[in-house]
């Protein structure tokens, strides 16, 4: 469950845009036969280490060894700050500068 999952910031992006990397503790169970079995938890569901994917609210995260650990993608990545008369939005995780006075309109990047 996400109350039981323990998030320790080990990172956060020197930016305007939103960015962070987190690290929660690797699980362990023990099976029928008595294995010790290592997994993370992300939101109540559990997957085992070396497993990898991609959250719909931009992040990345992998089961590793050590833990669970995700790190901003798209526009939660740290992309740069936008120019005079722009500002960035997003689509899904993909950002997009737009003229701040007409969305329709791209900034030169």
């Amino acid at each position: 469950m996400k109350a039981n999952f323990c998030i320790a910031v080990i990172a956060v992006c020197i930016t305007k845009a939103l960015c962070s990397c987190f690290i929660g503790p690797i699980q362990m169970e023990t099976t029928i036969s008595g294995k010790i079995r290592k997994y993370c938890e992300y939101e109540g569901v559990k997957m085992m280490t070396g497993a990898r994917f991609d959250t719909l609210d931009c992040l990345r995260c992998t089961c590793r060894e050590n833990g669970l650990q995700c790190c901003g993608i798209g526009y939660k990545a740290g992309v740069k700050e936008p120019t005079s008369g722009c500002e960035m939005i997003h689509d899904g995780c993909q950002p997009l500068f737009v003229k701040s006075k007409d969305h329709t309109k791209l900034c030169e990047t």
